[in-house]
């Protein structure tokens, strides 16, 4: 009993020595920028860190949208290697990289779900300068709430106070006011008109968020457009690839909420497999399955405009059958026998690839890639 109640204060030491440790780094860093919301946020924290250290800064940043990634200073990047489940805690050695880099300026996408995760990861472990939520979806059911106006009041809880905050909903003006945070409300520009050369999605609200960012740290919008094509992409959501007979695969396996999922089916259809078979691939998580339920509202209004689903990943026979209900063609396919019909379909069939990254849809695009290199 005595030699556990020593290495248990020794624990409780040892983390209050961390945390002051902590602390001063987070002082040393001028800049602070958390990118919260439903989508975007892994674009949006990409976009920061190439623009800010294309113009004066030393910035790093981390993403956690299809895998942790650390984005350094000099434009390189690599996975965050975790070695227990993922945790907010991950922020302390983050700060501590930034530290080494001599960073004056963090870029950090919110990892955290449940409101309290969401206010401890804002006040205690990156003490943001800056706030941006970059949209209010419905998603993360369990964690963040089942309506929109449940997800913003989860958001909000990562609004430090004092900070400048960037929105595209008014909703979140109150609580600005009740934590004495500037709430600067940003109107969309049509950046998508501008075929900007870029290798990440150039959503007009996301652009514009980071373009009134940039504006209040002395950054112009010209300077941000500039920068945009050093912007690192989120492997959810590469470039299309072709297949050997002229197929085209679109893995967007990244967008999974149902506003999204939608557009991207209406953009695939119209932009990329307009007269052509348009397939959707699905990739199913265990842990995820609230996104089937959506899968199939949009299957009933939008199908259509597809010729199959496809769907791989967990359970696949049962989200089959699922989407099978709403009168869609849906099949159920193991991922080396999908890459086998990608790479023997002609131009005439476009794969578009909605649902969740992890597991089949991190296998069909590591064999994709595999075979480019």
């Amino acid at each position: 009993m005595v030699f556990s109640g020593v290495v248990i204060l020794l624990l409780i030491l040892i983390g209050i020595v961390e945390n002051a440790f902590h602390q001063k780094r987070l002082k040393e860093i001028p800049v602070r920028i958390l990118v919260n919301g439903t989508r975007g946020k892994t674009s949006i924290c990409s976009l920061l860190t190439a623009v800010l250290n294309e113009n004066g800064y030393r910035a790093v940043g981390r993403t956690t949208g299809s895998e942790a990634r650390i984005l350094h200073h000099d434009g390189t990047s690599e996975p965050f290697i975790r070695r227990l489940p993922a945790r907010i805690t991950e922020m302390v050695p983050f700060i501590r990289l930034c530290s080494h880099e001599k960073a004056d300026c963090v870029v950090v996408e919110c990892m955290a779900l449940g409101a309290e995760y969401q206010k401890a990861f804002s006040r205690m472990l990156i003490k943001p300068t800056h706030v941006i939520i970059s949209n209010s979806y419905v998603d993360h059911v369990a964690e963040i709430g089942s309506t929109k106006e449940e997800t913003i009041w989860t958001l909000a809880n990562s609004i430090y106070p004092g900070c400048d905050g960037f929105f595209t909903e008014s909703e979140y003006k109150p609580f600005c006011e009740e934590r004495g945070s500037r709430f600067h409300l940003v109107a969309e520009k049509n950046y998508q008109e501008m075929n900007l050369d870029s290798r990440i999605p150039v959503h007009n609200s996301n652009v514009s968020l980071a373009v009134a960012l940039c504006n209040l740290l002395g950054i112009s919008e010209s300077l941000v457009l500039q920068a945009i094509g050093k912007a690192i992409p989120d492997v959810g959501l590469q470039d299309s690839i072709m297949g050997r007979n002229g197929s085209l695969l679109i893995p967007s396996f990244s967008i999974n909420d149902y506003h999204c999922m939608s557009q991207a089916i209406d953009d695939a259809k119209y932009n990329q497999a307009l007269g052509k078979n348009l397939c959707v691939i699905f990739n199913n998580r265990s842990d995820r399955e609230y996104r089937i339920i959506l899968m199939k509202k949009i299957l009933k209004a939008k199908g259509h405009l597809i010729t199959c689903v496809y769907c791989i990943g967990d359970y696949p026979d049962k989200v089959m059958r699922f989407f099978k209900s709403s009168g869609v063609n849906a099949m159920s396919i193991s991922v080396s026998d999908l890459y086998q019909k990608f790479n023997s379909d002609s131009d005439e069939t476009v794969f578009l690839g909605l649902g969740n990254i992890k597991g089949g849809g991190n296998a069909l695009l590591e064999m994709c890639m595999g075979e480019k290199r």
